[in-house]
């Protein structure tokens, strides 16, 4: 009768920009938020939801199946029109589009985590090495230290400056106090050894199990604490 639905069409080119919370990086969930309004919209103008709703679900189930990308992992996406308002009473209306995302893993698991891992078990491999050798088992604590510093510089360049820790930062400050430990137990070992002519002395033994095993349960609840986005059982089916 006295209503008029118009459709304007625009193309343009944008850069938008989001606020993440990166505490659970790498195993983060986030949501990408995209705001559309006109500024020459008044309170004379409304915005409508759109009447095809079949073909916006449509839209929808084909954005989350066809497109993605390298990094991230697109598992919802969602819309609606909001008004703001003014002090004075005025307003306008906008478009509201979410994207929800999670992060890929694989990347970092795969050429982050796991070296790291292997490298903490090679370094406590020192103590199936004679506590009488003191400079081999020095030279491969040392060696998986260094290759521990290395790894961190090659994180820090995928992320920005936080003023806060992130899982992955905890993994590896984890990481070097267990290489450091396993340098200190060396050097005890040695000294064990060598005044009561020990091969192994009793720290040796229980070391080469309980390091590793302890390592990776330390690791595992801090993985666990950091996880506040996601039950255990979705943090599990991301590694499924």
């Amino acid at each position: 009768d006295d209503e008029a639905f118009i459709v304007l069409s625009q193309f343009n080119n944008a850069t938008f920009n989001v606020m993440f919370d990166l505490k659970e990086f790498p195993f983060d969930i986030q949501n990408f938020y995209f705001d559309f309004y006109s500024p020459d919209n008044t309170y004379e103008v409304s915005l409508e939801d759109w009447w095809d709703q079949e073909a916006t679900l449509a839209s929808r189930e084909y954005f989350l199946a066809y497109y993605g990308h390298p990094e991230w992992q697109y598992t919802d996406i969602s819309s609606s029109i909001e008004s703001y308002e003014y002090t004075d009473g005025s307003y306008y209306d906008y478009f509201s589009l979410s994207v929800s995302a999670k992060r890929n893993i694989s990347y970092y698991v795969t050429k982050v985590i796991i070296p790291i891992f292997l490298i903490l078990i090679i370094c406590w491999s020192v103590f199936w090495i004679s506590g009488l050798q003191l400079e081999s088992r020095l030279t491969v604590t040392s060696v998986s230290f260094l290759a521990l510093i290395a790894y961190n510089y090659v994180v820090e360049e995928d992320l920005p400056k936080l003023g806060y820790n992130t899982i992955l930062d905890q993994i590896i400050l984890c990481s070097y106090i267990f290489a450091g430990l396993a340098t200190i137990l060396t050097v005890y070992s040695y000294t064990n050894c060598k005044n009561n002519g020990y091969e192994f002395c009793t720290m040796d033994y229980v070391a080469r199990y309980m390091g590793p095993i302890a390592y990776i349960i330390v690791n595992g609840i801090l993985i666990v604490n950091g996880i506040q986005s996601m039950t255990a059982a979705e943090f599990l089916g991301r590694f499924l």
